[in-house]
């Protein structure tokens, strides 16, 4: 029997489950690496091991550390899992914009034409991504978060609530943006952390 996971068990988790649920999927349980006691439930679902998963079963991701997520997601598509993309409702989508596996767009998040969203992405609730845009895997924007056209979002990168990106920027992995933040040039030095408005390296 095929099983459906939420991998994680936080607050993110409980947003995922309620839109899988919105969309007509009957969650298994939550998957937690750390605290999987028998007794544990969260929102009335039991807390399994990630030794429950198992092939051919359908898991969405629910957390929200980003080199993480892209590591396990790939570890489970390695074992046979089903990682799946879960778009909320009320998302606009365009049909000439191409979704990852394993992503999650959230409530009232836009994706323009042209745009190509990487795997394990998260967009958050009323974030943006405008035309002609790459975001690239294990991307978070957080709720609020806006990208303007043409732009280039590197892995792993997270663009914090309410952050602006200005048209035509380009932003190397593994950066964090405060939130808030309005980035207005270039970000090309991997592993660091700005905020600010403009933005500026910290």
């Amino acid at each position: 029997m095929k099983n459906y996971f939420v991998y994680g068990a936080g607050g993110h988790a409980l947003v995922v489950m309620d839109t899988a649920e919105i969309c007509g999927y009957k969650i298994t349980g939550f998957i937690d690496d750390f605290d999987h006691r028998e007794d544990r439930k969260v929102l009335g679902k039991r807390v399994f091991s990630p030794d429950a998963v198992q092939p051919g079963d359908i898991v969405f991701m629910g957390f929200g550390n980003n080199a993480m997520r892209e590591k396990i997601g790939n570890a489970l598509i390695e074992r046979g899992v089903e990682v799946q993309t879960l778009i909320h409702p009320s998302a606009v989508v365009s049909k000439y914009a191409s979704i990852g596996r394993g992503s999650f767009i959230a409530a009232n998040a836009v994706v323009d034409p042209g745009c190509e969203i990487g795997n394990f992405v998260i967009l958050n609730k009323c974030s943006v991504v405008s035309h002609n845009t790459v975001i690239g895997d294990a991307v978070h924007l957080c709720p609020g978060a806006v990208c303007a056209g043409w732009c280039n979002i590197g892995k792993r990168s997270t663009l914090g609530i309410g952050t602006i990106v200005r048209e035509r920027i380009k932003i190397a992995n593994d950066i964090c943006f405060g939130g808030g933040a309005v980035v207005v040039k270039d970000f090309m030095e991997s592993g660091t952390i700005a905020y600010g408005v403009p933005a500026r390296i910290h």
